[in-house]
């Protein structure tokens, strides 16, 4: 519907944007905790009704429709201490070689660092013209390496982003500080600044907290 509307030159770029982003990311929450599909469907089905209804002469009441589904979307966000006990893992198998729960779990952990990253990134960064395309380019690394001994090695709080040209193959953790502050990505060139120690013990306590700062972005979204 979003993608006729905007043919129809019924909605405008920025509005088409905006409500695809509010739709990702309440969603995400939702695969997260494994809502009920029904939960969403009912308030997806009315914000298409709605849009349907407009014409070119009604063009400015798609602001209206846009309040009410963020309103109704906020009122369903699942319960905060579902998210934040939920557990993601990445094994750091291709694609091709993953089953469904592994590409799941993969797409939610790359959206999940993709827009914590993007709301820390610097503001001086050049956000025109795809400027933070590096951020969506960049690939998950693991922080311990995957093959080292140690606890919840493939977990979330063992994972940030990193660019393709800036990855090396470096095995000891030490050894990966050059690399991380030579990252354009501010949470990723931070890391050692806010850990300055960080081990399989920290791990559970990370990926915690990066599910709560995901959490409160998309409950903090303002329309």
């Amino acid at each position: 519907t979003l993608f006729e509307c905007r043919k129809k030159d019924i909605i405008e770029n920025k509005f088409f944007k905006e409500f695809i982003e509010l739709i990702a990311q309440h969603q995400c929450l939702h695969v997260l905790v494994s809502s009920s599909p029904n939960k969403l469907t009912s308030i997806y089905a009315k914000a298409s009704k709605d849009l349907v209804s407009l014409s070119k002469k009604k063009k400015s009441e798609y602001k209206k429709g846009s309040k009410e589904i963020y309103n109704t979307l906020k009122k369903e966000l699942p319960d905060k201490n579902l998210v934040i006990d939920s557990k993601l893992n990445y094994s750091g198998k291709p694609i091709s070689e993953m089953k469904v729960k592994e590409r799941k779990e993969h797409v939610l952990i790359k959206f999940i660092l993709q827009r914590l990253s993007v709301l820390e990134q610097d503001k001086d960064t050049n956000r025109a013209n795809d400027g933070l395309k590096f951020i969506y380019d960049s690939t998950i690394e693991h922080i311990i390496d995957k093959d080292s001994k140690g606890e919840s090695l493939y977990s979330l709080g063992n994972l940030l982003l990193l660019e393709r040209d800036v990855h090396q193959d470096i095995k000891i953790l030490e050894q990966k500080k050059e690399m991380y502050e030579n990252s354009k990505i501010t949470k990723t060139r931070k890391f050692f600044k806010e850990y300055v120690i960080f081990d399989d013990k920290r791990i559970p306590e990370r990926e915690k907290k990066i599910l709560e700062c995901y959490y409160n972005l998309v409950s903090e979204i303002k329309q």
